[in-house]
């Protein structure tokens, strides 16, 4: 931690957020202990609850190391009331068996009040890596299938998709059954990652196709892109600006 500690955080994509690196070596990496912190802070001082919404990185990876993350993970949120018993708190992996795990001790010690488990999925032909360790065959898009989300269902409360499983077409025109599939077996769904820079939104979508004004912002872009995703039924979005995605949500909602 002492090691961690002595790193500075800088913007991980400078090539189209320039602006950003004017912050970079700044601020520290913070702990999930000061998170939790710096969240029942901001519920002491305003009454509003902020969620938590952590990822377990490269599980297998850390487990190998005899550096398993899950119970530590647990027990952290456990410790403050604010994470244990009024927060939402919401526990995300791309692998398997760890949120299988993390569900058997949830429901063994009731130690986090409010907690829930999102399926994360990669790329259709990629593999979950706790697969690739076991020699499982199974692919993210086995996983997307009815029956493949069906099986989710019996570990996590929710899934998170990268945006390509929602819709067919890249004019996001028509929707695949994935968002109705996973409904049906009572899964919130929250796909990743909606970003307002040209370079990341859809062709019809973007302010500019010119190359060179790929790092420019499209908040009008990036706004109708997620209410699409709104329109075709996601539960809750991933974005890397809040406050657009808070306006996109209230401008469809005031138009429903």
């Amino acid at each position: 931690m002492a090691e961690l500690k002595q790193l500075k955080a800088r913007e991980r994509i400078p090539q189209y957020r320039a602006a950003n690196t004017q912050y970079n070596d700044q601020f520290e990496i913070p702990t999930l202990d000061e998170i939790i912190d710096l969240a029942a802070k901001h519920y002491q001082k305003t009454g509003k609850i902020i969620g938590l919404y952590p990822e377990t990185k490269h599980p297998t990876y850390f487990q190998k190391q005899n550096l398993a993350m899950e119970d530590t993970l647990l027990k952290t949120l456990s410790k403050y009331q604010y994470s244990r018993d009024i927060a939402p708190i919401y526990l995300q992996s791309f692998e398997v068996g760890n949120l299988k795990y993390l569900k058997n001790q949830l429901d063994l010690h009731k130690s986090v009040k409010h907690a829930q488990l999102i399926q994360l999925y990669d790329s259709p032909e990629a593999r979950p890596a706790d697969y690739v360790a076991q020699n499982n065959p199974k692919t993210y898009a086995d996983l997307a299938t009815a029956q493949g989300l069906k099986d989710v269902s019996t570990y996590a409360n929710g899934v998170g998709p990268w945006k390509v499983y929602v819709f067919k077409d890249a004019a996001m025109t028509q929707t695949t059954s994935f968002i109705a599939d996973a409904h049906k077996v009572n899964l919130k769904v929250h796909p990743y990652t909606f970003r307002p820079e040209n370079n990341f939104l859809p062709d019809n979508l973007k302010c500019s196709k010119d190359t060179s004004k790929a790092a420019e912002r499209c908040e009008s872009g990036s706004i109708k892109e997620m209410q699409l995703y709104f329109k075709a039924g996601v539960d809750g979005v991933f974005t890397d600006d809040p406050a657009l995605g808070r306006q996109a949500v209230q401008s469809y909602q005031a138009t429903k």
